[in-house]
């Protein structure tokens, strides 16, 4: 329950592209790898700087592309070998932003500068093949939509596949997936002139 560990803190839930608060309320921004599941990223990131004061700032983070990023990549690549169809609704594609300029464009797009990505890379470190499943199906949003819609056989299929793909990241105390995605931030100017 939010509010439990920091009763201090108030928790509102509302659309990204529709804030409920007035222009120019916060200091800073920020979205932990939602931007990708948005259906109108422009109008979120148009909406987050309409809630910015002058001066502030937003920050985003997004995933790398499948051939960095292998956490969710090993699940992408085992839906698209097993011909696997969507169920998703019509949205834009999870990697549309996973790359520098894409980010930069949208960013600079709703008026932001001092535009700045950064790369972030590690290993996600898992004991085995079941955990990151159990990764998967717990909290990654469209792998678990699209498996969670197929028969059982066809679950058990994807699972045996992608423990076979995760088995190219064994180690002695597992798994050790790569991750990679990027962090990037711009600032609205302080006045109209910049």
């Amino acid at each position: 329950m939010p509010g439990q560990k920091h009763p201090g803190l108030r928790f509102q839930e509302a659309p990204a592209e529709a804030l409920p608060f007035g222009s120019a309320a916060f200091d800073a921004v920020t979205c932990g790898f939602g931007l990708g599941h948005f259906a109108e990223p422009e109008a979120v990131i148009r909406e987050f700087v309409r809630v910015l004061r002058p001066g502030g700032r937003v920050a985003l983070s997004w995933w790398q592309g499948f051939s960095c990023n292998r956490i969710n990549g090993i699940f992408f690549d085992v839906l698209q070998r097993l011909q696997i169809a969507s169920v998703l609704p019509p949205g834009p594609p999870v990697d549309r932003f996973s790359q520098p300029d894409r980010l930069c464009s949208l960013l600079q797009g709703a008026g932001l500068a001092d535009v700045q990505v950064e790369e972030v890379s590690s290993v996600h470190r898992l004991r085995s093949a079941a955990d990151l499943w159990s990764l998967a199906m717990g909290s990654f949003a469209r792998v678990s939509t699209i498996i969670s819609a197929q028969s059982a056989e066809d679950q058990q299929r994807i699972r045996d596949a992608v423990a076979e793909d995760a088995e190219r990241y064994h180690t002695q105390e597992g798994i050790a997936v790569p991750i990679a995605f990027f962090v990037t931030a711009g600032q609205l100017p302080a006045s109209p002139s910049g």
